[in-house]
């Protein structure tokens, strides 16, 4: 297995806008996004993040007024995996993304869609209340 990693480009957004969770986003809105390309042995994809440093202001709009209290500190300090998805099964390759993130960063945080809760609370993640959840609390 090895990782690729770059920044988006117009032919990531049309290829990968479903796995990616993009809806009509053009590179000039994700310009400051990193994509990872995990592939296997046989150069064949098998999972696929996006990633980012948000700033102040853009965290703000994810929280509530409790989590701007308890996490905002936290996460500010971190990454948030903007979307993570596997592509073939049987690889383990979302957990193998997540520990090359962990090397860049102590915190990565994200905001889960309902179908992968159970797999964060599965790596141990807090659940940080309204679908967002953080690797680890300072």
């Amino acid at each position: 297995m090895r990782i690729i990693e770059k920044l988006v480009t117009d032919d990531i957004i049309n290829t990968y806008k479903e796995e990616l969770f993009l809806f009509g986003e053009t590179k000039e809105d994700l310009k400051d996004k990193h994509i990872i390309k995990m592939l296997n042995d046989n150069n064949e994809l098998v999972s696929i993040a996006m990633y980012s440093h948000l700033e102040a202001e853009e965290i703000e709009l994810y929280l509530n007024e409790d989590q701007k209290n308890t996490i905002e500190d936290v996460i500010s300090q971190g990454i948030y995996l903007d979307a993570i998805t596997s592509l073939k099964r049987g690889y383990n390759a979302c957990k193998d993304i997540i520990n090359y993130l962990l090397e860049k960063s102590k915190i990565i945080w994200c905001y889960s869609h309902i179908q992968a809760v159970e797999f964060w609370k599965r790596l141990g993640w807090y659940d940080c209340g309204e679908s967002i959840f953080i690797n680890q609390l300072i």
